[in-house]
């Protein structure tokens, strides 16, 4: 009977250390997201640089080895894209539910990244470019 009961309080033990491990490590929702959102763009960064324009649409960049490689946020919507002629390109998430504005998992997260310097030279001879953020 000790035994057992020895036995049950080590398998409750591991079970709450393995909960607690779990908790610790949980990557937030739009931590992922962002993560998606900026390895989207570096891919996007080389679509550049082999082109000279953005691509029409994200299943024109090619994966990376060694990569994840989602174009999707962290809910499993697609990322919004868009690109324009002032040299910027634009990623979101439109949150879990995936519509415009909210808050908590709902907010939406963006990012714009610059393609084009301003006389409409391509910046691809640079390693990476400098961002804008805008969390709406």
């Amino acid at each position: 009977m000790k035994a057992r009961i020895i036995a049950v309080g080590l398998l409750v033990m591991i079970a709450y250390s393995l909960f607690l491990f779990v908790e610790y490590y949980r990557i937030d929702k739009h931590d992922k997201t962002m993560s998606a959102i900026t390895e989207t763009a570096y891919r996007i960064h080389l679509y550049v640089q082999a082109h000279g324009i953005p691509p029409e649409h994200l299943s024109m960049i090619e994966p990376l080895d060694g990569h994840i490689n989602r174009t999707e946020d962290a809910w499993g919507n697609s990322l919004k894209y868009s690109y324009d002629n002032t040299g910027l390109f634009r990623l979101e998430s439109l949150g879990a539910n995936g519509l415009l504005g909210g808050e908590g998992d709902n907010r939406d997260v963006a990012r714009s990244f610059r393609w084009q310097n301003e006389s409409g030279g391509v910046l691809s001879d640079e390693a990476f470019w400098a961002s804008e953020r805008s969390i709406p």
